[in-house]
């Protein structure tokens, strides 16, 4: 419990992040959590000023171990999947898998401004010069899922399919154990980290990413 006139670790954070980004603040929200409001300034590596974003962030009160939700709030970017951004502007700042799987140990403030916040921005304008991600992109809805299982956790769609059934099968698999891909490895020497990822997730969404599987 917080005592009163005592920080909370949100607060303490977001007093570190104010250094980075001076022209955010924040409100509470009482038994909801924060929401910071504000402008991020965008400059090149070079430090060149490219743009300013007015932004909005939702911060749940289980911070720092949830995700928080990004907003553009002036409008500068057109509502199209095709720019990662919703018609009420929510921002898709990265696969919802990485930052759930990050939040499971953290994320402060002040990195999800500096490695979420801050690249969205700088993307969409390198995109606006260049007519391309600076460092491409995922594909949009659940073929980006999919592009994410085969880039980072290897698996094939067949392979994924497998993984997730073992999931949900509350199988308990050693990392001596064939490895659910059927490859007919051990665990430890084929998809270990797929596996112990995937097992931070939780139920919901290996059942979520299964059923998209199976339709093809």
């Amino acid at each position: 419990m917080v005592k009163p006139n005592q920080k909370t670790v949100f607060e303490r954070d977001f007093g570190e992040a104010a250094d980075a980004f001076p022209k955010l603040r924040y409100t509470t929200v009482a038994k909801k959590g924060w929401r910071v409001n504000g402008e991020v300034d965008i400059c090149d590596p070079a430090g060149m000023y490219w743009g300013t974003f007015q932004i909005e962030i939702l911060v749940p009160i289980s911070y720092p171990y949830v995700v928080p939700l990004l907003y553009e709030k002036s409008d500068d970017i057109p509502r199209d999947i095709d720019y990662h951004i919703g018609d009420d502007g929510l921002c898709c700042v990265d696969i919802d898998h990485r930052l759930l799987y990050r939040a499971k140990s953290g994320i402060s403030i002040q990195a999800y401004l500096s490695k979420w916040v801050y690249p969205f921005f700088a993307n969409y304008l390198y995109r606006e010069r260049e007519k391309k991600y600076a460092n491409g992109e995922y594909s949009h809805r659940f073929d980006g899922v999919r592009q994410f299982y085969q880039e980072e956790l290897h698996l094939t769609t067949d392979m994924a399919v497998k993984v997730l059934q073992a999931l949900l099968n509350k199988d308990k698999i050693s990392r001596n154990d064939p490895c659910p891909c059927e490859s007919g490895d051990k665990l430890k020497r084929c998809h270990v980290y797929a596996f112990e990822f995937l097992k931070t997730l939780g139920r919901t969404k290996w059942q979520s990413d299964f059923d998209n599987f199976m339709k093809g």
